[in-house]
């Protein structure tokens, strides 16, 4: 699997965590998007999405042992 980059605009960090969210206006409940997260943008990223109600889960990402 290839790494995912931070969602954060500009951001060229590999994501640590993955962020689920949904817009329920134009979203149904079972759609869901997904945007990664490096450690220095997973707050604000998560921030933007609860302060819209869109935040539905944090997950962190599995780093595989090399």
């Amino acid at each position: 699997m290839s790494e995912q980059k931070c969602s954060r605009a500009g951001c060229q960090q590999s994501s640590s965590n993955l962020i689920i969210w949904r817009n329920p206006r134009i979203h149904k409940q079972e759609r869901t998007k997904t945007w990664g997260a490096c450690p220095e943008h997973l707050d604000y990223l998560v921030d933007y999405l609860s302060q819209r109600n869109f935040f539905l889960e944090q997950v962190e990402i599995e780093k595989e042992d090399q």
